[in-house]
């Protein structure tokens, strides 16, 4: 009986296990039958093989464990020293790191602080130039609010307020800065007798009011027949005829001063859309031309009188004339000028439209002394650059050339339009020495 029969079952399957192994290293699985009888011969010893064989096994494995322990303990020692290069280049590298991310920080730091304070520079900058434009703007809504009122049409309760308005405004402070001596007297409830008298050193003056937008042949015919009459009977030695809002007297235009009989009479015409301050000064400024003329007029030297006296009195007297008219007088002439210039402008546009939409301009137009530049500008700009405007027959010339139509046809013989005229005009605008040879 084989030690396979006694044994156990799991010790059974060790054996099987085990000679498996063994049938595969002695390459049993490769050899032929006869082979392995032979192999098992009496003549063979399988057991001294077989303990050779596991003999020689051990050594190799010895050997290969010493070397495999040996590469072990090699890779272990290298992997210590990467450990190490690799912790050392880490730190060195976190450390590099660090300082970058530092610096960077700092610049970051710099730069938010430079931020911050150019946005604090540049929002108080902003907040002063938002007040300096907010005051720019309660400024003008300021002076929008005070041209409005100024401007704003007045109301009136009834006609009686409406007419003392105006009455008003010939007071005793308005005429005392035209003479110091003068006052008013309330004459508006005296039929026939004005307004107002302003009572000067040497004459009276009459001043009838209206503050109406209309001026009717009646309301001048009424102030002449009050004037007549009372001219007749010495009540006063002038008259004046005031219209508030009304520019155009009918018969006398804006501004005129007449004389009757060697009695000074005037009328004057002021527009609805001036200022009240602006009516007021031109009103003060016509009341003194008034009284330059009478004064003038009428002042005599009277024998017994101190020539040395009357002298210095009328140059004081010029003296406070001058100052007055600096103060009240000089100021009106830009606004004048402001309107003389606007109207001007505005009839320009206006001739332009005509001349755009081909409808004829007004001959009339041709009166007004200033447009005579505005008709040789339009002229010369249809001429070239290289025209040349013969001597000869010059105006039939340019009716021809530029094909004038019947206005400036008309316009071309009118009293000063001449030819030396018109070349100075265009040289000027060519920048040339001359366009013909004269």
């Amino acid at each position: 009986m084989s030690i396979y029969d006694k044994v156990d079952d799991e010790n059974k399957q060790l054996i099987i296990k085990f000679g498996e192994i063994i049938y595969l290293n002695l390459n049993l699985h490769l050899k032929n039958k006869g082979d392995i009888i032979q192999m098992f011969s009496n003549d063979i010893d399988v057991e001294d093989k077989l303990k050779k064989a596991f003999e020689t096994g051990e050594n190799i494995s010895k050997l290969k464990i010493d070397y495999y322990k040996t590469q072990y303990e090699l890779i272990e020692s290298n992997n210590i020293k990467f450990k190490s290069n690799l912790q050392q280049e880490y730190h060195e590298t976190v450390t590099d790191l660090k300082n970058i991310i530092f610096k960077k920080e700092c610049k970051i730091d710099e730069l938010l602080q430079n931020n911050q304070e150019n946005y604090d520079k540049g929002l108080l900058e902003g907040k002063q130039c938002n007040n300096m434009l907010l005051n720019e703007k309660i400024e003008l809504l300021k002076n929008k609010n005070e041209l409005i009122e100024v401007y704003r049409p007045k109301q009136y309760d009834n006609n009686k307020e409406k007419g003392d308005f105006v009455e008003n405004i010939i007071s005793d402070e308005l005429v005392r800065k035209i003479d110091k001596l003068s006052y008013v007297i309330d004459t508006s409830d005296i039929k026939g007798s004005g307004d107002k008298i302003i009572v000067f050193p040497d004459y009276k003056l009459m001043v009838e009011c209206k503050n109406k937008t209309v001026i009717k042949k009646s309301d001048i015919d009424q102030f002449k027949d009050h004037y007549l009459l009372d001219l007749k009977q010495n009540k006063y030695d002038a008259s004046i005829f005031i219209s508030y809002n009304c520019e155009y007297i009918l018969g006398k235009g804006s501004f005129k001063i007449e004389e009757y009989e060697d009695h000074v009479i005037g009328y004057l015409g002021l527009q609805s859309d001036m200022s009240d301050k602006l009516k007021n000064n031109i009103i003060e400024y016509y009341v003194s031309i008034i009284n330059d003329i009478y004064t003038n007029k009428y002042i005599e030297i009277k024998k017994n009188d101190n020539i040395r006296n009357f002298f210095v009195k009328s140059i004081l007297d010029i003296q406070e004339d001058i100052l007055s008219i600096e103060k009240y007088e000089l100021p009106l002439i830009d606004n004048i000028k402001v309107k003389y210039e606007n109207k001007k402008s505005k009839l320009i546009d206006l001739l332009n439209q005509l001349e755009k939409n081909n409808i004829p301009i007004p001959l009339e137009i041709q009166s007004i002394n200033y447009t005579d530049d505005i008709f040789i500008d339009k002229i010369i700009n249809n001429m070239k650059p290289d025209y040349i405007l013969q001597k000869q027959n010059w105006k039939k010339q340019l009716i021809t050339d530029l094909f004038l139509n019947e206005f400036y046809q008309k316009f071309l013989n009118k009293k000063g339009i001449t030819r030396c005229k018109i070349i100075e005009k265009f040289n000027y605008m060519y920048n040339k020495n001359k366009i013909i040879n004269y």
